[in-house]
C-alpha cells in the first residue's frame, strides 16, 4: 500500500506534467494562429526572391523607416502620413504598430541578450541553442515564445495589410518583408544577431 508521502509525490509530478502539457498546447495553438495569419497573401517565410515590380520602393522605404523608428522608440501614438501613394491608415494596421511599440522594450532586451535573431524573412526567431537553454528557465522560454509569436503576428498583419490596402500583387509580399527588415536593422542593439540581406534581395 502506498504511503501518503508517495501519493503526494505522484500527484505533484502529475500536476506539473499536466501544467507543462498545457503550456505546450497553448504554444502550439499560437504557432498555428501565426501560420494562419500568413495564408492570405503568401507563405509565412521568405522562400522566393523579392519581387519589386510595380512597387514604389522609395516611398515604401520611407514608410518602413518611420514605422520601425516609432516602434523602436516605443511610441504608441505615432502618426504615419501617407508616403506618396503608400498608406497604412487602417484600424488594423495602426493597432498592429501600436502593439509592437508596446512590446519593443522587451523585444530589445531579448535581442540584446542574444536570445532572439532578426531573420531576413522580416520575422524574429528564438536562438534555440544550449547557451539559451542553460541561461533560461522553462517558464522564461515559454514567455519568450509568446512574445515572439505575438510580434510575428503583428508583423504579418502589417506586411499583408500593406499589400492589401495598397492593392499590390501577392507576389510583392516578399519585397515588403525585405524592405521592413532592412529598415529594422538600424534600430537593433549593437550586439543583436541578424540576417544580412544579400544585395540581390534588395531593389
Amino acid at each position: 500500500m502506498r504511503t501518503q508521502n508517495e501519493l503526494t509525490t505522484r500527484f505533484s509530478r502529475a500536476f506539473h506534467t499536466h501544467r507543462h502539457i498545457g503550456w505546450i498546447t497553448a504554444t502550439l495553438a499560437l504557432t498555428l494562429l501565426v501560420m494562419a495569419t500568413g495564408c492570405n497573401t503568401g507563405n509565412p517565410f521568405m522562400r522566393m526572391q523579392p519581387n519589386y515590380a510595380a512597387l514604389p520602393v522609395e516611398e515604401l522605404r520611407a514608410m518602413a523607416n518611420q514605422i520601425e523608428q516609432a516602434v523602436a522608440q516605443g511610441d504608441r501614438d505615432a502618426v504615419f502620413p501617407d508616403q506618396g501613394a503608400v498608406t497604412v491608415d487602417t484600424t488594423q494596421l495602426r493597432q498592429a504598430i501600436r502593439t509592437r511599440a508596446a512590446r519593443a522594450e522587451l523585444l530589445h532586451e531579448l535581442l540584446a541578450a542574444g536570445y532572439l535573431k532578426e531573420e531576413k524573412s522580416g520575422l524574429v526567431g528564438i536562438e534555440r541553442n544550449r547557451a539559451y537553454t542553460q541561461a533560461t528557465t522553462r517558464r522564461e522560454r515559454d514567455r519568450h515564445a509568446m512574445v515572439v509569436m505575438g510580434e510575428n503576428r503583428d508583423r504579418w498583419t502589417l506586411y499583408e495589410g500593406i499589400v492589401k490596402e495598397n492593392n499590390y500583387a501577392s507576389r510583392n509580399l516578399s519585397a515588403i518583408q525585405a524592405i521592413f527588415h532592412e529598415a529594422r536593422l538600424a534600430h537593433l542593439p549593437s550586439n543583436a544577431i541578424y540576417d544580412a540581406l544579400d544585395p540581390a534581395m534588395l531593389p
